[in-house]
């Protein structure tokens, strides 16, 4: 059985923000959700303006990625740096030239430097987040 008075909280809850009293927890956090809902929903509501084509599949059959903890650095292996000077590389300041136009790394590795076309090397990564 209610009382009186829960009566009256259930049902002024509702009512506050028109009569400019500050809401309850629950009252907030249900208007929250259903507006952080509705900000989500607006790109799978909208109708696409432009069909968006299908992104090729990919045909990459495996990924290395090598993580040389305490291991040479990313100046002396695949990101040379040789116009940063001897202060900045150290010894390892001459880069080698590979099979792939334009593309340098690390004198310490001549294998791979011939086996440059057949790898890929990110020297720079962004995200949305």
């Amino acid at each position: 059985m209610r009382t009186e008075r829960s009566h009256h909280a259930i049902t002024s809850n509702r009512g506050r923000a028109h009569r400019g009293e500050p809401l309850c927890r629950r009252e907030l956090m249900r208007r929250g959700l259903l507006g952080a809902t509705g900000l989500m929903m607006t790109d799978r509501l909208a109708a696409p303006a432009v069909a968006v084509p299908k992104a090729p599949k990919a045909k990459a059959k495996a990924v290395i990625q090598i993580w040389m903890w305490g291991g040479p650095s990313h100046l002396d292996t695949f990101d040379p740096k040789p116009e940063a000077g001897y202060d900045y590389c150290g010894p390892l300041d001459k880069p080698i030239a590979t099979n792939a136009d334009g593309v340098q790394i690390g004198q310490m590795l001549p294998l791979l430097a011939q086996q440059a076309d057949k790898y890929s090397i990110i020297r720079s990564m962004t995200h949305g987040n």
